[in-house]
């Protein structure tokens, strides 16, 4: 048995070498770190849009949840089911139109060419 558990965890080993070496986890760039100019502003506003509708799923569910539910009249599993497309359905074209603003201020920090460094610098 002892060599069943060393052989699995041998094996475990060399796919996480193998893993490591086709996804070099050291070699990606830390939040902060990717210069600006390397950005995409088409796929940045397209991420930006998501969080934003992401947040406002979560914020709709978290809304929908405070609500008591009617003892007799619930809908049951399918009324979950169609109220959770609906607010997603929803959060996106809310995102998509004006949003509440949580995308435009990503915008701005995450497509700036300054970092905090160079921000602070200047005010010693």
């Amino acid at each position: 048995m002892p060599d069943a558990i060393s052989g699995s965890s041998l094996k475990m080993q060399q796919a996480i070498q193998s893993l490591s070496k086709t996804h070099p986890i050291k070699e990606r760039p830390k939040a902060g770190q990717v210069p600006a100019e390397g950005r995409d502003p088409v796929e940045l506003k397209k991420a930006c849009a998501e969080l934003e509708s992401l947040f406002i799923f979560h914020l709709l569910k978290e809304m929908r949840s405070a609500v008591p539910k009617a003892g007799l009249l619930t809908g049951g599993r399918g009324e979950e089911m169609y109220t959770s497309m609906f607010d997603a359905q929803i959060a996106r074209e809310l995102a998509s139109e004006r949003g509440i603003g949580l995308s435009t201020l990503l915008m701005e920090r995450l497509g700036s060419t300054s970092g905090p460094e160079e921000k602070n610098s200047g005010k010693d």
